[in-house]
């Protein structure tokens, strides 16, 4: 394709994705790619080769997209920025080229006495105690060797620009959204301050001092965004959709903990898309039995929620005014036939798509070897496109 058939088939899958949100019945049902280090294996690299080289990787990126041929992507090559750091800190993985598979690890690099440091001043606690626990290397370093690891995160953008780029202009895959967006200053607590298990011990020891905490990253991470999109109404219709988020560090907490630890600030998220017209795509680690009725207070065309462990056909029932993606089981893609995936995909779009609405994507993200066959993903992402029930 040249540019201009790229251009008119990315609004073309534009449009689908918003009439799809909008719970508009649509001739077909769109498809999210859902595929982080998969597509690496799947282009016959090992994830050590692809993850530290920018051209292998551009690579394995493109060869997925020609094959696979999907509505939208989850991922250019992005999640894991193992070469950025490269030389200046462990990654927070563990990668084994053996068995094709990549273990995060539970960093800590806040102390749980430190949350009156943290509160006092922020920036001078990270500068001062969290970045050096995370880049020892950066207490050692000569100004040159700072320049490098400043250019090292100028290469990671870049190549994350350049890709949205070559994937419209030659594939017709417009970008995700335009805007991304933290569900929770809770989530800092997880991925950057206390890990898992820490966070889940202060929340009961430390309560009130990280619900400060917690409003103090809501003030730095998610107002800011907010305020940017109340001054540009919505929608984008250059992007797939206008707000992308994640959620994970709800999974540790209870209905009475999220009311108070994370509702806050993903409240500020929705409200804002659905205050200016915006559309939000949100893929919900774990299980998102939580949000069940703060979603249901939102009009129909804003949310998108990515199911990863519910059945998507109950959660069709309780959320009838939200769009759902997932629902494709992993375990029939990395075990099953090709028919049994092209029998189960046409009834779980039967049973979910007759009203529109409904995204087909995996359940789970495809990271290890065993999640899927080639001959299967092509199958899926095949009918997909050419079923029209």
């Amino acid at each position: 394709m040249n540019i201009e058939e790229s251009h008119k088939l990315a609004d073309e899958r534009v449009d689908l994705i918003r009439k799809t949100v909008n719970m508009e019945k649509t001739d077909r049902v769109p498809f999210i790619d859902s595929c982080f280090t998969w597509k690496v294996l799947d282009q016959g690299y090992k994830l050590g080769e692809a993850l530290y080289d920018y051209g292998k990787l551009e690579e394995c990126v493109r060869g997925h997209m020609e094959r696979y041929q999907p509505d939208c992507t989850r991922d250019t090559g992005t999640r894991n920025g193992f070469k950025v750091i490269e030389g200046w800190a462990d990654t927070r993985y563990i990668l084994n080229d053996e068995t094709g598979a990549i273990s995060a690890l539970d960093d800590v690099f806040m102390m749980d006495n430190e949350y009156g440091e943290l509160l006092e001043n922020r920036q001078k606690y990270v500068w001062t105690k969290m970045l050096p626990r995370r880049y020892p290397q950066l207490a050692h370093s000569t100004k040159e060797q700072i320049r490098g690891l400043v250019k090292g995160f100028q290469e990671y953008f870049g190549y994350s620009a350049r890709m949205n780029t070559v994937l419209k202009d030659e594939y017709g895959i417009p970008p995700l959204s335009q805007y991304g967006l933290r569900g929770s200053g809770h989530e800092y607590f997880v991925n950057y301050l206390r890990g898992l298990a820490g966070t889940g011990v202060d929340q009961r020891r430390h309560k009130a001092e990280m619900l400060e905490a917690i409003k103090m990253y809501d003030a730095k991470d998610i107002d800011p965004v907010v305020a940017i999109m109340k001054n540009a109404p919505g929608p984008n219709k250059d992007f797939a959709f206008d707000v992308a988020g994640g959620c994970l560090s709800h999974t540790i907490l209870n209905p009475k903990q999220f009311e108070e630890f994370y509702l806050p600030g993903f409240k500020k998220g929705l409200d804002a898309c659905r205050d200016t017209n915006k559309t939000i795509y949100i893929f919900v680690q774990g299980t998102m039995d939580r949000f069940i009725d703060l979603l249901q207070e939102y009009p129909k065309g804003v949310i998108v929620m990515h199911v990863e462990q519910e059945d998507v056909r109950d959660m069709r029932k309780k959320l009838p005014n939200i769009a759902l993606a997932g629902g494709f089981p992993t375990t029939t893609l990395g075990s099953g036939t090709v028919e049994q995936v092209k029998d189960e995909a046409k009834q779980l779009i039967d049973d979910m798509a007759c009203d529109g609405g409904f995204f087909m994507s995996t359940n789970k993200i495809l990271s290890f070897r065993n999640d899927a066959t080639r001959e299967n993903y092509m199958a899926l992402t095949q009918f997909v496109r050419e079923y029209r029930g």
